[in-house]
């Protein structure tokens, strides 16, 4: 089970540590393209937009095959899309063509989101019984220091003489790393490994085993009746096979998820993934834009030290312990308004004082945490089992819906106002305030229903 959790931990650390390279990089990225700074934030924006427009519908699509196929091996797939697209993205930084790097993130996005969807339902199955919030937690954690990494080093490097040349291929270098564990993830998820370990099968290797099993039987009852019946020939054995299969075939039906029922899951769902949309809208965008802001507003020109890697590390200390206390007190949904009155406080305080940012930018991570940590978990808990791919890939694709629109939000903001962050903040206020109602709400439909 650790081993398991420790390469899942690792398959999402490429992909986060890749995932803000353009934001780490912002100011860096600005010089050596040589883009005035309008044109620059609506690029960088962009970049993070392309990321996530095929993921409206793609972790649909690949939250399917995982419930139809097996997680373990569309996992492999959606690691090399990964891997591919950073590798093209630092092509197009070496060669300072925009729409190569556009293109790069493109194909990194295709892979991203559908490799946690993966990810996420390999996680559950080996942990659903007991420490689904820690392990879930602990996933978040180091997604949180792939990303408090790379905002700590890529600066590093870019300033240190590597330039974002070198920055940029580094992140395809971790991305090979998680690439490997990804395999070997694949390896130990695996029909026996599942079955010594105590953890329910994919439908795909319930299927084979099903089928295997029937085949199996049917040779042997030939076997024991070939001595009194030699007549038995061997086109009633196919036909007896291909008879068991289909029956096998009708079972295991049951077990798949149709895309028919995505309109029967239960209002809480829904409810819950329009809260994924305005919390998370409520704070990755900002920290796309974070390094920039701070610099303008109380640390000029010193990337190193303007703390936007802040809400990361808080989160990534924070996810596991949000995950571990969850797992013993339970209540769930209780957290979610909390994180949401967390955000208000942080993003006023950021826009409208000139107090330290990093008590705000403290209180934004606790948030991101706790709301990370509860909202995943809440998710076993609303469908049945076989379902559990299809809505971890609903709630991506809403995750995704918010992190394409927003972010060119937050660049058409900075453009008509000529860069200023206020009016910026009061969008994330807005998001923060949408999602606490949200909450309430998915509060009294938990209540209501038990």
């Amino acid at each position: 089970h650790w081993l398991v959790l420790t390469l899942a931990c690792l398959l999402l650390l490429g992909n986060y540590y890749c995932y803000d390279i353009p934001g780490a990089l912002n100011v860096q990225l600005r010089e050596w393209l040589g883009t005035d700074y309008a044109a620059h934030q609506y690029y960088l924006n962009l970049l993070y937009s392309v990321y996530s427009l095929p993921n409206i519908v793609l972790p649909l699509m690949g939250g399917v095959l995982i419930d139809h196929l097996s997680a373990s091996k569309m996992l492999l797939i959606f690691s090399l899309f990964v891997c591919g697209g950073q590798g093209i993205f630092a092509i197009g930084v070496s060669t300072k063509s925009i729409w190569t790097m556009i293109l790069g993130r493109l194909i990194f996005g295709i892979g991203g989101e559908c490799l946690e969807v993966a990810q996420a339902k390999i996680t559950t199955d080996w942990f659903k019984a007991r420490w689904l919030g820690f392990a879930l937690g602990l996933n978040l954690s180091f997604a949180r220091i792939g990303t408090a990494l790379n905002d700590n080093i890529s600066p590093v490097i870019a300033t240190g003489g590597g330039g974002v040349v070198a920055a940029s291929w580094v992140g395809f270098v971790i991305c090979g790393l998680s690439l490997a564990a990804g395999i070997w993830l694949s390896h130990l998820d695996g029909a026996e490994s599942r079955r010594s370990a105590g953890v329910r099968l994919d439908v795909s290797y319930k299927r084979s085993d099903r089928i295997q099993s029937r085949t199996d039987n049917i040779i042997g009852r030939h076997a024991l009746n070939a001595s009194s019946d030699s007549t038995m020939s061997m086109s009633s054995v196919a036909l007896e096979e291909e008879d068991e299969i289909e029956k096998d075939d009708e079972m295991a039906q049951d077990d798949r998820m149709l895309i028919s029922e995505v309109f029967t899951l239960q209002p809480n769902f829904w409810v819950l993934s329009l809260c994924c949309i305005t919390l998370y809208g409520a704070v990755v965008p900002f920290i796309h834009v974070s390094s920039d802001f701070l610099q303008k507003k109380w640390y000029a020109n010193n990337p190193t030290k303007a703390g936007a890697s802040i809400p990361d590390i808080v989160s990534a200390i924070g996810s596991p312990l949000c995950g571990y206390l969850v797992d013993q007190f339970g209540y769930r949904a209780r957290y979610i308004p909390l994180s949401a009155l967390l955000l208000i406080w942080a993003h006023v305080q950021l826009g409208f004082t000139l107090a330290t940012p990093i008590m705000a930018m403290f209180i934004l991570g606790l948030a991101y945490s706790l709301f990370a940590s509860v909202l995943w978990p809440c998710i076993p808990f609303l469908v049945k089992d076989h379902q559990l791919g299809t809505a971890y890939g609903l709630v991506t694709i809403a995750l995704n819906i918010s992190l394409t629109i927003f972010p060119l939000v937050v660049a058409s903001i900075l453009e008509a106002t000529q860069g200023s962050y206020t009016h910026v903040e009061g969008l994330f206020i807005g998001l923060a305030f949408t999602g606490l109602l949200l909450s309430i709400l998915f509060n009294v439909l938990d209540y209501r229903q038990g």
